[in-house]
């Protein structure tokens, strides 16, 4: 594409029987077609060959009455078409089997429609793939199959692979990595971050819904990691962002979330210089996750071997490593519950009360009363698995409860607490 303009002639100039510019192009300086009229001072030459020089005259055009029209001389410019520079969407709407004797893995994915910004791709030209033995290992094999594919067979031999696929066009630009899958019997969908570490992994039983035909967006959904450096002071090792984006135009889903609470935050135990696993005796780490309103943390699960800590949850969304300098014998965390007066009403807000604790495989139980002691219902399993508890307002029939006040009790192992709850309809 060519944008051409010029200094449009005099009021009075264009009264003297004007009546068009006329735009001609060549590419050898020799000849030259006609490629527009226009009475405008600008126009956008299009449908060119990238890398490319091409030349314009511009002539004004003068109706003369009797004769013929009188031309004026004609203004030269030249320019050069550069290559493509948008790149395709990020390849998403991935899934796998493995073969019945373990010996071959088949990768499926979306067939790529936009660039990046969300128009129409024209030149998509092909896909690679690549290989690595581990979710932070280089590659160790690099695989290109036509545009007019959407799956690949590898052999695996039995063995745990990793793949990632980008998007090429003619141009040669690639479209970002899109999230790695495995080539287990179950293989999950995993966004890694940059730290070596940390990392979000999407089971089979739940990674369908990222496909446009399971969710509700319309379109094939990716996970994009964003480090939030900034917040990584003080008690906060490591900070976060899993934003969920529309895989046709980059838009972000800030609302989406998972159907079970079965997606695996992980975090490393890491420092400004690195890496740090800590042992049994060291400093408390929790992980923290944004419910919206707050911070709110949700202890984890630690694996000292490999120097991780995890939960499980149901939301993307934004998540930060921290280290407790105290541990406080506490049943719920700060800020629990949340919030404290719902109108559950089936508008989506304030429809549910969540009790959050730190990760525990203790046994979790809640249960809601009335003021006169009577039994109203059980709670049911929060958005983060062992580390969450809700109500919904309803009472053990389904049927929403009268307004006011009610008493909460939760119970994990042998620890139990106590409050109150407000219901406004």
């Amino acid at each position: 594409m060519v944008f051409l303009s010029w200094s449009d002639l005099a009021p009075l100039q264009k009264t003297l029987n004007f009546a068009h510019y006329k735009l001609e192009r060549s590419t050898d300086s020799v000849t030259f077609v006609e490629i527009a009229t226009t009475t405008s001072a600008s126009y956008t030459d299009t449908e060119l060959t990238n890398c490319k020089t091409y030349i314009y005259r511009l002539i004004a055009v003068y109706n003369v009455s009797p004769g013929p029209a009188i031309e004026s001389p004609p203004s030269i410019a030249s320019a050069i078409t550069k290559a493509d520079m948008l790149p395709p969407a990020v390849v998403s709407g991935l899934s796998g089997q493995i073969s019945a004797d373990n010996q071959s893995f088949t990768i499926n994915w979306s067939t790529v429609t936009t660039n990046l910004d969300g128009t129409s791709i024209t030149d998509l030209a092909a896909y690679r793939i690549t290989k690595s033995t581990g979710l932070f290992a280089g590659a160790t094999a690099t695989f290109y199959v036509t545009a007019s594919q959407n799956s690949f067979i590898d052999a695996v031999n039995s063995q745990n692979f990793y793949y990632k696929i980008r998007a090429v066009d003619t141009s040669g630009n690639e479209s970002p990595d899109s999230n790695i899958i495995n080539s287990s019997i179950r293989p999950d969908i995993t966004v890694i971050c940059d730290d070596g570490k940390t990392r979000l992994s999407i089971p089979s039983e739940i990674s369908a819904e990222l496909r446009k035909e399971n969710n509700s967006t319309g379109s094939d959904l990716m996970i994009t990691p964003v480090r939030l450096a900034a917040e990584e002071t003080g008690n906060v090792l490591k900070s976060y962002r899993f934003d969920v984006k529309r895989a046709d135009n980059n838009q972000s889903v800030p609302s989406f979330a998972f159907s079970k609470p079965m997606i695996n935050v992980t975090f490393g135990f890491l420092t400004g210089s690195g890496v740090k696993t800590l042992a049994q005796g060291d400093q408390k780490l929790s992980i923290y996750w944004d419910n919206g309103n707050r911070l709110i943390s949700l202890g984890g699960h630690p694996n000292f071997g490999e120097g991780t800590i995890s939960v499980l949850s149901s939301n993307p969304g934004r998540y930060q490593l921290r280290v407790l300098s105290d541990t406080i014998d506490t049943i719920l965390t700060e800020g629990s519950p949340y919030p404290r007066t719902i109108t559950p009403n089936g508008d989506g807000i304030n429809d549910r009360v969540f009790f959050f604790f730190e990760a525990t495989n203790a046994p979790k139980e809640g249960r809601i009363y009335d003021l006169k002691g009577a039994f109203v219902a059980n709670m049911t399993p929060g958005p983060v698995q062992d580390s969450s508890l809700v109500w919904d307002g309803k009472d053990g029939r389904g049927n929403v409860v009268s307004r006011g006040i009610y008493l909460y009790k939760v119970s994990l192992g042998e620890k139990n607490v106590t409050g109150t709850v407000v219901v406004a309809r």
